[in-house]
């Protein structure tokens, strides 16, 4: 699964709307095989963060990489935001 910069809903009060809720890991992880990946990358870091603790706190998935690279588009010359890309794989 690829999940390129999904919307990071950055109020508190929408967090609820992100994507990696643990209900939804749970799910994907009874519907895919053993040692599915997920790519998830975003230019935010704090959406970045929380989901990497996230998704290492679930039971099913465990981080393969979690790193910051520097992104070569007009928005990142632009705003000079960084990407995160991290790799989990189902257990």
């Amino acid at each position: 699964m690829i999940v390129l910069y999904p919307d990071p809903w950055p109020k508190n009060r929408h967090h609820k709307n992100r994507l990696f809720q643990v209900e939804f890991l749970s799910q994907l992880a009874q519907r895919v095989v053993p040692g599915a990946k997920i790519h998830f990358e975003t230019d935010s870091l704090p959406y970045f963060e929380e989901t990497c603790q996230r998704i290492d706190a679930h039971p099913n998935w465990h981080p393969i990489t979690c790193e910051s690279y520097t992104v070569n588009t007009v928005f990142s010359r632009l705003t000079g935001q960084q990407g995160h890309h991290a790799v989990f794989e189902n257990k």
